[in-house]
C-alpha cells in the first residue's frame, strides 16, 4: 500500500507584488509610492517653475489613486466595488481643481454655481481631498484583508442562482407596485410623474409618503435580477435583464434623474464583467461592454438639458436637447460633479456654515431611519440645510445639493474626518471584495458586489443621512435576506465530494469546477 502525502495547505495570497505586510498585502505599497514619486515628478516636468501647492496635491492622488484603481481591475475586474468607488472619488473630488488648474473655463457648471470661486481657495478643499484619498485607500486594506470567522464561512457556502434572480424578480414587482400606488395617489394617475415639470415632480415626491419607498425596493430588485442573469455564464436567457435596463432607462429620461439608469446599468455592466474575471476571460470582446457604457453615458449627458421639457413628451424634450446643444454638456465636469464639489468648496472654505457638526450630521443618519411622522422636529438633512444656506430666499422648498462625502467628513471633524468617513466608504468596498474573492465560485459574491459598487460610488455624493435611509435600509437588508433565503443550508450546503486522489488542495473546501481553477486574487 503506498503512502498517499498529506495535502498542504495553499500559500496565502499576495497581491503586493511580493511584499507581505499583514494586512496591507492586499493593496499595492509599492506601487502606490512608485505612482506618487512619477505623479510628482511629472506634475514637476509639465509645471517648471508655475508649480503650486494645488498642482502638487493634484498628483499625489492621482499618484496614489492610479495604481489602486489598476491594481483592482487586474485582481477583481473592471467596475469591481474598489474600482468604481476609486473612480467615483476622482470625478467628484478631483476632476474640477484639475480642470480650473488648467482653464478657468471649462467646469463652467461649477464656475455658473459658485461664481465668486478663486482659485487660491481650492487648496483647502484639496488638502481635505487628500486626506479622503488616503483614508479610502486605509480602510480598503483593512476591508479586503483575508480572515477567517463566521461571516467569512458564511460567505463560503454555495448560492442557487434561479432562488436569488427570483426573489428579485420578487421584490421587483412589490417594488413597483408600491412606487406607482403612490404616484397615482399623488398625481391620480400612475404615469403621473411623466407629465410634470422637473420641479413638480420634486415637489410631488412627499406626498407619495411611505409608498416612495417602494423605489428602493425597486432598485435592490433590479440590481439583483440584472446581476442575477448578465453574472451567470450558464443561464442563458438574458433579454428579461436587458429589457429592465432599457425600462430604467427610460425612466430616467422621462423622469429627468441620471441615478436611474447609472445604477441599474452600472450593476449590469459590473457584473458581466466580474463574471469574464471569474471564468479568466479577459481576452474576449470588450466591444459590447463599451457600446453599454456608451449608451448610459450618453443617456446622463443628454438628461441634463432634456430636464427643462419634462412633461411635454419625448419628442419635444429630444429636439430642445438638440436645438440646445452646447460643447460643453460633453465635458465631464459639467454632467453631475458641480454640486457635490461645490459643497466641498463651501465648506472647506467657511463660505456656506452649516456647522461644525461635531458628529451631528452621523446621528442626525439613524434618526432619518424610522417614517417623518414619527420625529416631527427632527432636523432636515444635511442637504437641505445647506440648499436653504446655499439659496437663501430662493431656495425652492425641495432644495437640495448632492453632498460630498468628503465635505461632510470635513464639517464634522475636519481633515481628520474626511480621512475617517472615507475610511468607512472604503471599508465597505473592501469587505465586497473579499465576499466576491472568498465567494468566487458562483453568482453570489458577484451580486453583492454588483450591488456595492453602483451603491459606493454614489455615496461619494450622498450625505451620510441619505445614504443610511435609502441604501442601508431599504436596499441592503433586502438584499441580505434575499441572500440568506437564497443560500442553501444542511445536507443541501455539502459540496459534492472531491475526485479519488484530489484533496482540498485541488480547489480548497468548497470550491469546485471553475472555481478551483482560479488564481488566489
Amino acid at each position: 500500500m503506498s503512502a498517499t502525502a498529506a495535502p498542504t495547505a495553499a500559500p496565502r495570497p499576495t497581491l503586493a507584488g511580493g511584499f507581505t505586510l499583514g494586512p496591507w498585502d492586499t493593496v499595492p505599497m509599492g506601487a502606490l509610492a512608485v505612482g506618487c514619486l512619477v505623479a510628482v515628478a511629472a506634475a514637476i516636468a509639465l509645471s517648471g517653475f508655475d508649480l503650486n501647492v494645488n498642482r502638487l496635491i493634484l498628483a499625489v492622488c492621482f499618484g496614489l489613486l492610479v495604481p489602486f484603481l489598476l491594481h483592482q481591475s487586474r485582481h477583481f475586474g473592471l467596475l469591481s466595488p474598489g474600482l468604481l468607488l476609486g473612480l467615483s472619488f476622482i470625478y467628484f473630488n478631483l476632476i474640477i481643481p484639475l480642470e480650473a488648474e488648467v482653464n478657468t473655463g471649462l467646469p463652467a457648471s461649477f464656475y455658473a454655481i459658485m461664481p465668486w470661486v478663486d482659485r487660491a481657495h481650492l487648496t483647502r478643499p484639496l488638502v481635505a481631498t487628500l486626506f479622503g484619498a488616503v483614508g479610502l485607500l486605509v480602510g480598503y486594506g483593512l476591508g479586503v484583508a483575508p480572515h477567517k470567522g463566521r461571516s467569512q464561512t458564511y460567505w463560503e457556502l454555495p448560492g442557487d442562482p434561479e432562488r436569488l434572480r427570483r426573489g428579485g424578480w420578487v421584490l421587483v414587482g412589490v417594488g413597483g407596485a408600491m412606487y406607482f400606488a403612490g404616484i397615482t395617489m399623488a398625481t391620480g394617475s400612475p404615469i403621473g410623474f411623466y407629465t410634470v415639470s422637473y420641479l413638480e415632480r420634486v415637489e410631488l415626491m412627499p406626498s407619495v409618503g411611505v409608498l416612495g419607498n417602494g423605489l428602493a425596493l425597486l432598485y435592490v430588485g433590479a440590481m439583483i435580477v440584472v446581476a442575477g442573469y448578465f453574472g451567470d455564464q450558464a443561464c442563458p436567457r438574458r433579454l428579461p435583464a436587458f429589457c429592465l435596463v432599457v425600462a430604467f432607462g427610460l425612466h430616467s429620461v422621462l423622469a429627468g434623474a441620471k441615478v436611474h439608469i447609472f445604477i441599474v446599468g452600472a450593476a449590469a455592466l459590473a457584473a458581466h464583467q466580474l463574471c469574464r474575471h471569474r471564468a479568466q476571460q479577459l481576452r474576449a470582446s470588450t466591444l459590447g461592454p463599451m457600446a453599454a457604457v456608451a449608451l448610459v453615458a450618453g443617456l446622463m449627458i443628454a438628461i441634463n438639458p432634456m430636464r427643462a421639457r419634462l412633461g411635454l413628451g419625448f419628442g419635444e424634450m429630444a429636439d430642445f436637447a438638440k436645438s440646445e446643444f452646447d460643447p460643453q454638456f460633453l465635458n465631464p465636469a459639467n454632467v453631475d460633479a458641480q454640486g457635490p464639489y461645490a459643497t466641498l468648496y463651501a465648506v472647506a472654505n467657511d463660505t456656506v456654515l452649516v456647522g461644525p457638526e461635531y458628529g451631528q450630521s452621523y446621528w442626525n443618519a439613524i434618526l432619518h431611519l424610522p417614517p417623518g411622522w414619527l420625529l416631527p422636529d427632527r432636523w432636515p438633512g444635511l442637504h437641505d440645510r445647506f440648499a436653504d444656506k446655499m439659496l437663501e430666499a430662493n431656495a425652492p422648498s425641495v432644495a437640495g445639493f448632492a453632498f460630498s462625502a468628503v465635505a461632510e467628513g470635513y464639517l464634522n471633524f475636519g481633515f481628520l474626518g474626511s480621512a475617517l468617513h472615507l475610511a468607512v466608504l472604503g471599508w465597505l468596498a473592501g469587505a465586497a471584495s473579499r465576499v466576491l474573492r472568498v465567494n468566487r465560485g458562483n453568482l453570489r459574491g458577484v451580486i453583492v458586489a454588483a450591488f456595492a459598487g453602483p451603491w459606493l460610488a454614489m455615496a461619494i455624493r450622498m450625505n451620510s443621512d441619505t445614504a443610511v435611509r435609502e441604501t442601508v435600509a431599504f436596499m441592503l437588508v433586502p438584499l441580505l435576506v434575499n441572500d440568506w433565503l437564497s443560500t442553501p443550508r444542511g445536507r443541501e450546503a455539502r459540496p459534492p465530494a472531491p475526485p479519488e486522489g484530489l484533496g482540498p488542495a485541488a480547489g480548497g473546501p468548497g470550491l469546485t469546477g471553475d472555481a478551483a481553477a482560479l488564481p488566489p486574487g
